[in-house]
C-alpha cells in the first residue's frame, strides 16, 4: 500500500499493476514508487545542491548574490525557483552550471552532485 488511496499489485518482477482507490489521483506516489524501483542506487535524487555561495566582487565590497542555498530534485520531479527581481534565481542557476565569469564572480563554497557525482 502506498499512501491512503493507492495500492500497488505486483503480478510478477517485471509487471506492476496500479490501482487508484476511491477514484483519487496518486502519480506523485507512483512516480516516486517508480523511480526507488528503477534507480535503487542513486537513491531517487538526480540534482543534489548544498549550500552554494556565489559572491560578487564590486568596487562596493563583496554582494552575496547566493548566500547558503540547498535543495535537491529527485528523478521526474519538477522544481521552479521563484523570487522577486534581483533575489538570485538566475546567479543559482549559471552558479550551477559554472557559467559565471570568474573574475568577478567568486564560487565561495557549496557542493553540487549530479546523479551522484
Amino acid at each position: 500500500m502506498l499512501g491512503k488511496n493507492c495500492c500497488i499489485f505486483e503480478l510478477d518482477t517485471s509487471i506492476i499493476y496500479f490501482k487508484v482507490v476511491d477514484g483519487r489521483s496518486c502519480a506523485h506516489e507512483i512516480r516516486n514508487y517508480l523511480s526507488a524501483v528503477l534507480y535503487p542506487h542513486m537513491n531517487n535524487i538526480l540534482l543534489d545542491v548544498k549550500d552554494l555561495r556565489t559572491y560578487f566582487h564590486v568596487k562596493e565590497g563583496v554582494a552575496k548574490a547566493v548566500d547558503g542555498v540547498s535543495f535537491n530534485l529527485r528523478m521526474g520531479e519538477t522544481l521552479g525557483l521563484v523570487g522577486e527581481s534581483g533575489c538570485g534565481k538566475t546567479v543559482s542557476s549559471l552558479s550551477i552550471l559554472k557559467l559565471l565569469d570568474v573574475p568577478p564572480a567568486e564560487y565561495k563554497s557549496g557542493e553540487i552532485l549530479f546523479e551522484g557525482r
